[in-house]
């Protein structure tokens, strides 16, 4: 990891920006956010927060807003999951293994590494994988992330997905893949 990824990684309180979270919206309600933070805009019907954060009185826009670790919680039932997974967490493939396994539909925002295992073990048995043109600018930072990311898609209706996904990107399916 790099000097510039290394101090992005120190900071869980970036969010995603409202560009990316348009598309997502768009395409459906979000059920469960299971990595907020007290700075999110994601908006979701249910809210988790890390203990460290403790419950307050957070602008979430959340219906409910539960302390926790999002991971250890069961996803399904909540309709679709938005997963910006903690970026100082070094192991991302938790997260992607959980929404491929337990949600209804999720999708992530994630550090595109496809030379990782993490990336090619579980990101790739996705649906679909849209890479993100330029860089994201997260809430909570002035400048672009130092590394690409892309959406990835977990669940039944990539159709419903991908015209809001080409909005943000180039997508790959994974008939393409040969999932």
């Amino acid at each position: 990891m790099g000097k510039s990824e290394h101090t992005f990684a120190l900071n869980d309180a970036v969010g995603t920006p409202e560009d990316v979270l348009a598309p997502i919206r768009a395409f459906a309600p979000i059920g469960l956010d299971p990595c907020s933070h007290p700075n999110s805009i994601v908006g979701a019907r249910v809210s988790v927060l890390l203990p460290a954060y403790g419950i307050g009185n957070h602008e979430l826009g959340a219906e409910r807003i539960i302390e926790g670790d999002g991971l250890a919680m069961h996803w399904g039932g909540h309709g679709l999951v938005y997963v910006n997974p903690p970026y100082s967490r070094l192991a991302t493939d938790p997260w992607v293994a959980k929404a491929r396994l337990e949600a209804d539909e999720a999708i992530l925002l994630l550090p595109v590494r496809t030379a990782g295992a993490w990336w090619q073990d579980e990101v790739t048995k996705c649906q679909a994988i849209t890479f993100i043109r330029g860089r994201v600018t997260h809430t909570g930072s002035e400048h672009g992330a130092p590394f690409h990311q892309a959406l990835v898609y977990c669940g039944p209706r990539v159709s419903a997905w991908m015209p809001h996904a080409e909005r943000l990107g180039w997508t790959v399916l994974a008939e393409w893949r040969g999932v």
